[in-house]
């Protein structure tokens, strides 16, 4: 299966803000609050909170950051 390039992006967009959010929400956690009765239950709360958070930011934030690089690296 061939994704369109907006697809793909999209694609891409979701799966570094799951991953990001699931492994930076588990960090701090731990880090907050160490292991405790009911943590993968918190853990699954504030992932999910982080998770929701993440992706808008990145759908809007990622585009900005190309542009720029793009801009940055040939001279403009």
């Amino acid at each position: 299966m061939k994704l369109s390039r907006r697809a793909a992006l999209r694609l891409e967009q979701f799966l570094i803000s799951l991953a990001m959010s699931l492994f930076m929400s588990l960090a701090l956690l731990i880090i907050r609050d160490g292991f405790f009765n009911g943590f993968f239950i918190a853990w699954l709360k504030a992932w999910g909170i982080a998770f929701m958070v993440a992706l808008p930011v990145s759908i809007v934030v990622v585009p900005i950051i190309k542009r720029s690089v793009n801009k940055i690296d040939s001279g403009q």
